[in-house]
């Protein structure tokens, strides 16, 4: 399941050999050519196929409007032994401020932490004793009925909301029972602000001011002992989740139009392949998940998918597991997603998703070649959100946090 990979073992290639900076990447479509389709909003990426099948290259990523540069923090609470599980942002009190969340690895006991930043490179430790000592997994920020709320999710079921990002409360009731949550998005399905949190046994959850939550019905076909929903996203007025069923034998997906009522998506690009995590984003709009053995694909709506057909995540053998993704822009509008992983690989995608470069330059990836499965694995991507702010991404996952411009 996902989170629960840091020591598993898988090759990695060589580090690339550096080459130009742009070489196009083949993108097979599973059903229909979405490049092609009319969106709402002006394509950023040129999306041309050139027939090499050549792997990407290793930039900064430093066209576009992103500058390339990375910066560690300064300050941080979460030691080299501790995992950042999940970060958010948003406007606390008329302030950005991001929130990161995980686990805190003492003596082999593992409990929750949680920690808050206004410029995401010093950071300031909160109290994590609304999770009663269980590991924190996801965060996600909202704004039901207009104000601004932090909400995070963990294991044996466990909720907290804060509207600082400092002080948090308890969730009684959460509907999960004992079950680990995975994941949480919020979304204004039909305008009205909601929040969805999932995780394992297909366990689905919704709530319109984050702390009071009620049990959605199950994903036909998705609602096992053995199921695991491992990320949530939304978009285009729908939210999209994705996981993995039968202790990831396969992966999974479903789509609904208000958090509640969920449809199983029966066009799977993945297979067998568990899917980790999803993103919404792009000019037309559309979701990108990432897999277990380094598969991108992505969806106008989530029901029906194209799959990348070279990303700088290795092939075969050399696969890794792409734990994070997430979208935003640069101050002149320039769209870009970002997803990493174990070993600390990072890639990104200029062009909507559909062709990836490897970037470079991140802490997270000095010890590449070492093969060392979870030294320096990404666990969490989150974007700022706000154009004119100088940090763009926040990468957070085993011992650091990092941002990116």
């Amino acid at each position: 399941m996902k989170k629960q990979n840091e020591f598993k073992l898988c090759a990695v290639s060589s580090i690339l050999a550096l080459a130009a900076f742009s070489i196009a990447i083949f993108v097979t479509a599973c059903g229909t050519d979405f490049s092609k389709q009319p969106g709402t909003g002006t394509e950023t990426g040129t999306g041309t196929d050139t027939g090499t099948g050549a792997d990407t290259e290793p930039e900064t990523g430093t066209k576009e409007g992103f500058t390339g540069t990375w910066t560690p923090a300064r300050t941080m609470p979460f030691d080299s032994d501790d995992t950042v599980y999940g970060i958010a942002y948003g406007a606390s009190n008329g302030s950005g401020l991001f929130v990161a969340v995980g686990q805190n690895f003492v003596n082999y006991v593992k409990t929750g932490k949680i920690a808050w930043s206004a410029n995401a490179t010093d950071w300031t430790e909160a109290n994590a004793g609304a999770f009663g000592g269980s590991v924190c997994r996801a965060v996600a920020y909202g704004t039901p009925s207009g104000s601004g709320l932090f909400v995070a999710v963990g294991d044996n079921g466990k909720i907290a909301w804060s509207a600082d990002g400092k002080g948090w409360t308890a969730v009684s009731g959460s509907t999960f029972g004992g079950s680990k949550i995975n994941a949480i998005a919020y979304g204004t399905p039909n305008g009205a602000g909601k929040f969805v949190a999932a995780g394992y046994e297909g366990k689905i959850a919704w709530s319109t001011d984050g702390k009071n939550w009620t049990a959605a019905a199950a994903v036909e076909g998705f609602n096992g002992v053995n199921d695991s929903i491992n990320g949530i996203a939304f978009g285009g007025g729908r939210f999209v989740l994705a996981g993995s069923k039968n202790n990831n034998s396969m992966g999974k997906m479903a789509w609904s139009t208000d958090g509640v009522t969920w449809h199983p998506v029966q066009d799977n690009p993945c297979g067998q392949d568990p899917i980790l995590a999803v993103a919404y984003g792009g000019s037309p709009g559309r979701f990108v998940i990432t897999s277990e053995s380094r598969k991108i694909c992505y969806s106008p709506n989530g029901e029906s998918w194209a799959t990348v057909s070279k990303t700088p995540f290795g092939d075969g053998s050399q696969s890794c597991y792409i734990e994070a993704i997430a979208y935003g822009t640069a101050a002149n509008g320039a769209g870009r997603f970002i997803a990493a992983g174990v070993y600390g690989k990072i890639g990104y995608s200029d062009d909507n998703a559909e062709s990836w470069q490897a970037l470079t330059g991140s802490s997270f990836s000095a010890n590449l070649e070492k093969n060392i499965y979870g030294s320096d694995a990404v666990y969490a991507i989150a974007y700022a959100g706000t154009p004119q702010s100088a940090i763009k991404f926040v990468l957070g996952g085993y011992g650091k946090i990092e941002c990116y411009r």
